[in-house]
């Protein structure tokens, strides 16, 4: 399933935006676009749902979670609170760290960026990095 390109605005917060105006948001709320992205994560780093929102520090898991974090962040523009909070209750520190451990493994880590590849090719995103 492709999701239909976004108009992305840098700090857009779809929180403060009215869904019965902005269909973007609507789409987002209806069709929980998270909920897609974590799972094709989870498959494609080979770990659970579960464990992709456990406490758990393993590599796997943290990995997955970082591109999660950097797609909801990145495409959709949800403050680190709320993604933390997707993510089983992280910090935004956290999420916000996630991020820049993305953008530092992504270019230089090519089996990484492979996985991430896969995820970003399945939910119809292309990264685009500042």
């Amino acid at each position: 399933m492709k999701l239909p390109s976004p108009y992305v605005f840098p700090g857009l917060n779809i929180d403060r935006l009215d869904p019965d105006k902005d269909p973007f948001v609507k789409f987002i709320q209806e069709n929980r676009v998270e909920e897609l992205i974590m799972n094709t994560a989870a498959t494609h780093f080979n770990i659970t749902r579960k464990g992709l929102i456990s406490k758990s520090r393993k590599q796997e898991y943290v990995n997955a979670r970082n591109v999660v974090s950097y797609v909801l962040r990145a495409q959709y523009g949800l403050p680190y609170s709320r993604i933390g909070n997707i993510l089983g209750g992280k910090n935004h520190a956290t999420v916000m760290h996630g991020i820049k451990v993305f953008k530092d493994l992504y270019p230089t880590d090519r089996f990484y960026r492979e996985r991430c590849d896969l995820v970003f090719r399945h939910i119809g995103y292309s990264p685009v990095f500042d």
